[in-house]
């Protein structure tokens, strides 16, 4: 999958189309969640989540988009959201991933902050998890110093990467609420700093 995704035309790309035709009984069919279940099992496992997040990363990137709610982008926010623990990953991990994201691919890891950005009516599904391996997380909550890491990291990203751009200000900035008052003031100070290149 890795050398695949390394070439300038990768294979894997045409596994993502939709049933032709619309007749299917349950709706549109594809090969990619296949492999998107495979990856979120790998997930799971402290020492392949990061290899594993970073090949969805690319994954993100050359999916086409269709009928399928099943997405790369859906399975990478499931693994790298702060609030729930739905893989194998520690807050530094999660982090990692997103800034690895926004400096290789910086459209991708900009679609996942918003995508795994705080909000009041947030829904996780579980990412598929492993049958045959021992790969649960140690502890089953998020502890408030975690979510509090997550959130300040998560501040500094978003202020870095939405910079002097007024698209990504515009994005970002209905979002600033949903952050408690430290991030929100940190938000809109490094806004009130920025000059928007860019008309409205």
């Amino acid at each position: 999958i890795e050398a695949d995704l390394n070439l300038s035309e990768p294979l894997l790309k045409s596994l993502f189309r939709d049933s032709e035709g619309g007749g299917d009984i349950f709706g549109p069919s594809s090969p990619h969640p296949s492999l998107l279940w495979a990856l979120e099992k790998l997930c799971w496992a402290p020492d392949y989540f990061g290899r594993a997040a970073r090949i969805l990363t690319q994954l993100v990137a050359i999916d086409p988009g269709g009928r399928l709610s099943n997405r790369p982008i859906e399975s990478l926010r499931k693994v790298t959201s702060g609030w729930i623990v739905l893989s194998g990953a520690t807050v530094e991990d999660k982090i990692a991933v997103i800034e690895r994201a926004l400096r290789v691919i910086p459209d991708v890891g900009w679609q996942l902050l918003m995508a795994v950005w705080p909000s009041a009516h947030a829904v996780a599904f579980s990412p598929t998890e492993p049958k045959y391996r021992d790969w649960g997380p140690k502890k089953q909550s998020v502890s408030y110093a975690d979510w509090g890491r997550y959130l300040e990291e998560l501040t500094r990203l978003a202020s870095d990467a939405a910079g002097g751009r007024a698209d990504r200000w515009k994005e970002l900035i209905p979002k600033i609420d949903d952050m408690p008052p430290r991030e929100r003031a940190d938000l809109v100070k490094s806004f009130s700093g920025v000059s928007v290149s860019v008309a409205w």
